[in-house]
């Protein structure tokens, strides 16, 4: 009997730190479906996952070469873009942080971009839908477009559909199904991971995306996202009828991670009396990591502040400005630096290392603001039973409280003594947080939400 493929399109994508999409994966597989995931070759080789090591599963990657362009003003993938970036790098270095300076040049960058898009997509606004957005991907991001045609020239009629991830992967997936070559168009699930809403997109490039993203979103069979808070911005923004939307929580498949290994601390010669204070993830503004940086000077001894990333060196280079005034802003021995991933696979070890989980979030976007169900490092971190210290958004007060696997503070000052308070009960909250994982964070108690759809396609 012929097996049912399923593809995964993902550009500019770190597959290798996502658990939601490599346990879809792993869950659709186990349904009996055969998986063949597309992704351009640098998003592949960073992804420190081997997929290899899924074994005899049918689970094939298809690494795609990506074509270099003079055209690609920007990433993707980037939020601000690289010159918005490394402008408020060094806007943060004035006094004062130069508060009044980036509030400044944020309003005047966005009015231009705002003129030049409306003159732009004024300019585009001829010929069929499918027309302009291609246009548009084109020029703006001619490595994505390359990208599509290849996926294109590898899916064939047998493929019950495509899962996009995040906006390129959409868009990318929404191009090859679409593609003229094609008997039929192959039906489209767009795994919103990300918020990008238009009110949020300042920069020309984010701005394009986002009218992309939308002219695809209309498209689709469904739309996979985290919760209904997160639906709510989705919706207000895209104005798609709720009932496209299926709800599936960043969530795992792993079992319980109970040890506990020395990985920071013989990489570090951290003493066993120290308490290691863990944030994982990309080292960046959003994650406040400059200010966690200076709040940890200024704690005990007993004390100390481990940033991992997962983000490969050459990838870590593109936000070096910032990972620079973090080490500046260290002092002594309180701060280590972890700046080479480890495979997917040893991850929970290396995070077991660790003693309490940070998460601190800068600014009330959406998309950080209601992270509780979309946080990759919150699911890590109670997976291997780490206590957490958040920053007290709602959606992540509502699991601090709810299941009583750590504490919430309005800022990074606050964290010295909220981590006394956990380790004075430290094995409460580290049971708690195991529990929170099983109870609220596998994926098992949420993925016939999104098979009933697929096999709805069948």
């Amino acid at each position: 009997m012929k097996k049912k493929r399923i593809g995964i399109v993902a550009f500019d994508y770190r597959l290798g730190f996502q658990p939601l999409t490599i346990n879809s994966a792993l869950m659709l597989e186990r349904e009996g479906y055969e998986i063949h995931i597309f992704i351009d070759t640098p998003s592949y080789e960073e992804s420190k996952i081997n997929f290899g090591g899924f074994g005899d599963k049918n689970i094939t990657t298809h690494p795609i070469d990506r074509r270099d362009s003079p055209r690609d003003a920007a990433p993707t993938s980037g939020r601000t873009g690289s010159f918005n970036a490394t402008a408020d790098v060094l806007l943060r270095t004035l006094p004062g942080h130069g508060a009044p300076l980036r509030s400044l040049y944020r309003q005047t960058v966005s009015l231009y971009w705002n003129l030049y898009l409306m003159f732009y997509q004024a300019f585009y606004n001829r010929g069929s839908p499918n027309e302009k957005r291609n246009k548009l991907t084109y020029d703006f991001f001619p490595a994505l477009f390359d990208f599509q045609e290849k996926v294109a020239q590898s899916i064939g009629d047998e493929y019950v559909c495509l899962l996009g991830i995040d906006e390129n992967g959409l868009i990318a997936a929404t191009m090859a199904a679409e593609n003229d070559s094609h008997e039929r168009r192959t039906p489209v699930i767009y795994f919103n991971m990300e918020l990008l809403l238009k009110r949020y997109a300042r920069t020309l490039h984010t701005k394009v995306l986002n009218s992309i993203e939308r002219s695809c979103v209309t498209s689709c069979y469904c739309v996979v996202i985290q919760d209904e808070k997160r639906a709510a911005h989705f919706l207000a923004d895209t104005k798609l009828p709720q009932e496209k939307l299926v709800y599936l929580p960043v969530s795992g498949l792993r079992a319980e991670y109970r040890g506990k290994s020395n990985y920071f601390r013989e990489l570090f010669e951290i003493s066993p009396d120290t308490r290691i204070l863990l944030y994982a993830g990309a080292i960046e503004d959003f994650g406040m990591c400059v200010e966690l940086a200076e709040a940890a000077n200024n704690w005990g001894d007993d004390l100390v502040l481990v940033m991992h990333s997962p983000l490969a060196p050459e990838a870590i280079h593109f936000h070096g400005a910032y990972v620079d005034m973090v080490k500046r802003a260290a002092r002594g021995n309180k701060v280590y630096l972890s700046l080479n991933p480890v495979q997917w696979e040893k991850l929970p070890e290396l995070i077991s290392s660790g003693d309490i989980g940070l998460m601190f979030y800068k600014g009330k976007q959406p998309n950080l603001y209601e992270i509780g169900q979309s946080s990759n490092k919150l699911v890590q971190y109670l997976q291997v039973g780490l206590p957490i210290i958040t920053i007290d958004f709602p959606s992540l007060k509502k699991i601090t409280q709810g299941c009583r696997c750590g504490e919430s503070a309005h800022s990074p000052d606050e964290i010295e003594a909220l981590a006394r308070r956990i380790i004075a009960s430290y094995d409460v909250y580290r049971n708690h947080a195991f529990e929170c994982y099983e109870t609220r964070y596998r994926i098992t108690d949420y993925f016939d939400n999104l098979l009933e759809r697929i096999r709805l396609i069948e």
